[in-house]
């Protein structure tokens, strides 16, 4: 794993007044079989979130 990044393959870089995130410069950008799988995982959350926030009525 790499110890800039901690294997999200993104660096922040933050100076005063201006915060900049970029790919890690040692592992490049996420593979794209990698990023479609962690947003297939977050639209299944964002599902059952949006589901239990209509059973509410709110």
């Amino acid at each position: 794993m790499c110890e800039l990044c901690n294997g999200t393959h993104v660096v922040h870089i933050e100076s005063p007044g201006v915060a900049l995130v970029t790919n890690c410069p040692e592992c490049g950008p996420m593979p794209e079989e990698q990023w479609r799988a962690k947003m297939d995982a977050f639209q299944i959350r964002l599902d059952a979130a949006e589901l239990q926030f209509e059973k509410k009525g709110a």
